[in-house]
């Protein structure tokens, strides 16, 4: 579809949700493919190539750091996920906020469960050999396998931020950049107890995207720790916005998206430390918006659907091993090139393929039913 198109068919007629919209429940409602999945494989690669700069070359070093492609990948996960959230709450769990958050933990907690046994167990393998080099760390905890540590590994997937004060933080984090997966949790929760409920019960939903852009912005000037992820809020809400603004081709909805891309632009300045290369990257997380909405409105045959869809469900689970993938080679090898960051590239990919047709079989059924329907 073209761009021009495009915005035609984002400012077309059509009832938007609220209390004139007709009620809908997964059997009233096809399933429905969206064609983000080689885009998010993609955003998780990006993320990889970010956090194996140092097994590079110091020109590549030099090359990658200013940019933070991985700080731009997983932003634009979040405005993706708020965008599949919408649509999966209203298309296949209205009323069914259960089901819905059963289905969701089904799609974090195993992946993590099979990434985090598998960085101890090779965290395990490399402290036999002799102290295990890591990027971040002058030297690893003494209690690094110990049970308090595994405890607060295995509650980092739904909590991040204020875990220090319950005297639950980890000394060590197998799985490196749990966070974000801990942040999409919160906004999972947040969107489908309050989010959607507060939208289906408005005619014009700007009230709700502004409330909950503000509140996105309490750790700005409370500093509380807990507030943190809300800080994020504005890519998940952006997200939230384009659905509707594309599915219901709702004014008001594009207004909020474009209030919610602005203050993501704000954010992601301030986020990676105000730079020159801040401004460009700025530019790089809006337009992720546009080129999410062209996807939405791809369409693909059953074949290039398969294929898409296996891409997609790599991305979880590379985004989940890489970290430990970049840990052995910092510790197996001594050269340092574009090749070595080709190597964890390749390996990382590998290495969740295996655990993905390990795992994603498991659940998959299960999922499903609380769907209603597969997403073919």
């Amino acid at each position: 579809m073209a761009l021009k198109d495009l915005g035609v068919s984002l400012f077309a007629s059509r009832s938007p949700p609220g209390r004139d919209a007709k009620p809908t429940n997964a059997a009233a409602q096809p399933a429905c493919y969206r064609a983000f999945g080689a885009f998010r494989l993609f955003l998780a690669l990006l993320v990889v190539l970010s956090h194996s700069r140092d097994l590079g070359s110091a020109g590549a070093i030099a090359a990658l750091k200013p940019w933070g492609l991985g700080n731009i990948a997983v932003l634009g996960f979040f405005m993706l996920s708020g965008f599949i959230i919408a649509e999966a709450l209203e298309r296949f769990y209205a009323g069914r906020t259960g089901p819905f958050l059963a289905n969701r933990f089904l799609r974090l907690f195993p992946p993590y469960l099979a990434a985090l046994a598998l960085s101890v167990a090779i965290h395990l393998a490399l402290a036999g050999h002799g102290p295990v080099l890591t990027f971040d760390y002058d030297a690893l905890p003494a209690n690094l396998f110990g049970p308090g540590n595994l405890l607060s590994n295995l509650i980092l997937v739904f909590v991040w931020y204020g875990l220090d004060t319950l005297h639950l933080a980890p000394v060590y984090p197998f799985v490196r950049y749990v966070w974000a997966v801990s942040v999409e949790w919160l906004f999972y929760v947040l969107i489908a107890v309050v989010f959607v409920p507060a939208l289906e019960s408005m005619r014009r939903p700007v009230i709700v995207f502004a409330a909950a852009l503000a509140v996105g912005y309490l750790y700005r000037y409370t500093r509380v720790s807990w507030f943190y992820p809300l800080t994020f809020a504005p890519y998940f809400v952006a997200g939230v916005c384009l659905y509707h603004a594309v599915q219901w081709r709702d004014r008001a909805a594009l207004i909020g998206a474009g209030v919610a891309l602005a203050l993501c632009y704000h954010h992601y300045y301030g986020y990676a430390d105000r730079t020159r290369e801040a401004l460009i990257g700025g530019v790089l997380v809006v337009a992720i918006a546009p080129a999410l909405a062209g996807l939405a409105r791809l369409h693909l045959s059953a074949g290039w659907r398969k294929v898409d869809r296996f891409l997609g469900d790599l991305s979880y689970p590379v985004y989940l091993n890489h970290y430990v993938v970049t840990i052995a080679l910092l510790n197996l090898t001594t050269g340092r090139s574009v090749s070595m960051i080709a190597l964890s590239l390749t390996l990382s990919t590998l290495a969740s393929l295996a655990l993905a047709l390990l795992v994603e079989p498991l659940t998959r059924q299960v999922r499903n039913r609380f769907r209603g329907t597969a997403i073919s």
